[in-house]
């Protein structure tokens, strides 16, 4: 008995979604899970201060280091070229310019203007959640 068109449509349009749903989830088949060990509270006699040793009477830098541009077909969440991204930040006076496009460096640290230096982002998340 031979299937109908739409049968061998359905079955060949649910393999085909079965494998790139497949495919979509072999990156997190090498993901880390972290167990981390219970809190708790603080106990002794002193608190360490990692800033104790900060000279406060120089002036404090404007920086950001998460900043993304349109890279990759789009898959990031930025809609800028690094170019119009850097204008932008150095119109609003920041020292530091960093720009994390997920697997790649930016150009933005090859630059002698300002303090850019080299930020990399790693990791695969559907929903551009971290």
């Amino acid at each position: 008995m031979m299937r109908s068109a739409f049968s061998w449509i359905l079955w060949a349009l649910t393999l085909f979604c079965s494998g790139l749903l497949v495919i979509l989830s072999l990156p997190y088949l090498n993901t880390k899970i972290y167990d981390f060990p219970e809190t708790k509270p603080f106990s002794g006699n002193e608190w360490y201060n990692p800033y104790q040793d900060v000279n406060f009477g120089q002036p404090a830098l404007k920086a950001n280091f998460h900043g993304h541009t349109h890279k990759w077909g789009g898959i990031t969440s930025g809609v800028d070229t690094e170019e119009e991204l850097i204008e932008a930040y150095q119109k609003r006076d920041y020292d530091v310019i960093g720009i994390s496009n997920y697997h790649a460096f930016s150009d933005a640290s090859k630059s002698d203007e300002g303090l850019n230096f080299p930020i990399y982002e790693h990791g695969y998340n559907i929903l551009k959640s971290h």
